[in-house]
């Protein structure tokens, strides 16, 4: 009597092979009476598998020249320079910096993040850009610049929107002395096709910097406050209160 829980030993058992097809061997789990032998095209199989394999390859190097060519795209912005000598890499890593404060230019209908490096950070705490305390060498302000749009969620709002530019300035008060010791930089964004573009034509587009920061002098040319991170509770809200801490 022969049993019908049939079923491929695993693994299977090759048994025989005619040409390009191979014999695979199959027997009952309960009684190991029935066999059956089951005829398989390897020649089918292998070429589905080079083409399977192919596909995979081209896959991954496919990916892999994409991911590549948009980290170049992003690096490259790195090296670009403006006229004064200083160039983007100064602030690389910037997007990870603290936030200083924000403002916004009604003149401009722009909205502008201001990040800073550790020194700089240090620097506010310790009462820079107040009773004529001047920031230290080192210190970095970056302030990126956004167009504006209605919050589609919340009409009484508006949020950033498109980028339009990255500036940063530095102070080093020896290699820029004629411009009170701060060192200047713009890179104007192009969102058609991702790219930044160094400003200025000459060293003189600093000009156009100092003659608006002269106006805050007794603050080391620095506009910008730090918004504070001390937390008052009040009222239900919570509000953070700058204490130039």
């Amino acid at each position: 009597m022969k049993c019908s829980a049939i079923k491929p030993l695993l693994p299977f058992n090759l048994i025989d092979t005619v040409g390009n097809e191979n014999l695979i061997s199959t027997e009952c789990v309960l009684c190991g009476i029935s066999k059956i032998k089951v005829k398989v095209n390897m020649l089918k199989l292998s070429k589905w598998m080079t083409i399977a394999a192919g596909i995979t390859i081209i896959v991954v190097l496919v990916s892999y020249f994409v991911v590549t060519g948009e980290d170049k795209a992003s690096d490259s912005k790195y090296s670009l320079t403006v006229p004064n000598g200083l160039s983007f890499g100064v602030i690389k890593g910037y997007e990870n910096w603290h936030l200083v404060s924000s403002h916004y230019r009604t003149d401009r209908n722009e909205i502008r993040f201001i990040l800073g490096n550790s020194k700089l950070i240090e620097a506010y705490r310790d009462g820079a850009g107040k009773n004529g305390k001047p920031f230290p060498d080192g210190s970095i302000l970056v302030k990126i610049g956004y167009s504006v749009k209605e919050n589609p969620d919340w009409n009484s709002s508006i949020e950033p929107d498109v980028l339009k530019r990255v500036e940063y300035m530095i102070k080093d008060s020896g290699r820029f002395e004629d411009a009170y010791g701060w060192g200047y930089a713009r890179f104007v964004y192009d969102p058609g096709n991702g790219t930044f573009e160094p400003y200025g034509k000459d060293k003189t587009f600093q000009n156009e910097c100092i003659s608006c920061h002269v106006i805050v002098e007794k603050k080391d040319y620095v506009f910008t406050d730090y918004a504070g991170r001390q937390i008052h509770r009040g009222s239900g809200c919570i509000k953070l209160i700058n204490r130039g801490l």
